[in-house]
């Protein structure tokens, strides 16, 4: 039941927003939910749990994507689909994982089959070809378990940036060879506008989050 109030119990919160009451808490004392403990209960404001809903676009009743952008629809779930792949994972008894978040997905498939080893450059250049690689790597995985919004974005560009800086390097480096210039080219059209997409719209949401 709600109190005299209108707060909402851990327990509404969590069906609310389709995750699990221990999610619910983790968000409250990471401070992305307000709310009151009286006794051994919370008691959450139900604005800040509707902001959070929003912000995040988790929950079983938020509102449909409006975005016309070709790279925003391949994305639109995403949300960045870090939050909802932990709500199917948390669902289903699974791990938080940030290999339920698409753009990782993407990274992976691509990055993972870049091999500098067999390259004619120096050997400075692979090393440093490969750590940009392992470093765009880990910020996504940073930026995903980060809870504050704008830290979680600025992981997810400085990602951005490694990943600029390898199709540069390769642009500059790497032969002309059909192997190369393939994942060259899907970083380009692909990798690339898949970070802008999702790093856009977790723009939006703040921008929205500021102006409740």
């Amino acid at each position: 039941m709600k109190n005299k109030n209108g707060d909402l119990t851990v327990g509404q919160a969590s069906e609310l927003l389709g995750v699990t009451p221990r999610s619910i808490i983790n968000y409250i004392n990471a401070k992305e939910i307000e709310a009151v403990k009286v006794g051994k209960s919370w008691f959450i404001r139900r604005a800040s749990l509707d902001s959070f809903s929003m912000r995040f676009g988790i929950g079983k009743d938020k509102m449909p994507d409006s975005s016309h952008e070709k790279s925003e629809k391949s994305f639109r779930k995403d949300s960045e689909s870090s939050e909802k792949g932990s709500e199917k994972g948390e669902r289903s008894k699974k791990t938080f994982s940030v290999k339920n978040l698409r753009l990782f997905v993407k990274a992976k498939d691509i990055l993972g089959v870049l091999d500098f080893n067999h390259s004619e450059t120096t050997t400075n250049t692979k090393n440093r070809l490969e750590n940009l690689k392992l470093s765009a790597i880990e910020l996504l995985g940073a930026g995903y378990y980060s809870y504050e919004p704008r830290n979680k974005m600025n992981l997810y560009n400085e990602s951005r940036q490694k990943v600029g800086a390898i199709l540069a390097l390769s642009y500059f480096n790497l032969s002309d060879s059909g192997d190369y210039q393939k994942i060259i080219r899907e970083i380009e059209d692909d990798l690339l506008p898949a970070y802008s997409a999702l790093i856009k719209r977790m723009d939006r949401r703040n921008e929205k989050h500021k102006s409740i």
